[in-house]
């Protein structure tokens, strides 16, 4: 089980935004008001738990088709047939 507590802006309670427009035809004036301050807790709890583990897969990826000296034109190096 996990238990956390959180609190944000502890000291700020709200915070307030006025505004207005400019324009002569029309007039909005607004006040917004947000609460700032929050406190939270979270509970969080695992049922059960994983038994089966992971198996890894036995095959791979195998990197041999440059093996002894340089692999020239996309031919394999080794048994070169020139014609």
């Amino acid at each position: 089980m996990t238990i956390s507590l959180s609190c944000n802006n502890p000291f700020q309670k709200t915070q307030k935004s006025e505004y207005t427009t400019t324009d002569p035809s029309f007039f909005i004036f607004g006040i917004n008001h947000w609460n700032m301050c929050e406190f939270r807790i979270n509970i969080s709890y695992r049922f059960g738990s994983m038994k089966d583990t992971i198996k890894k897969v036995q095959r791979g990826i195998r990197n041999d088709d440059v093996q002894g000296g340089e692999n020239q034109g996309g031919r394999p190096a080794g048994n070169v047939i020139s014609p």
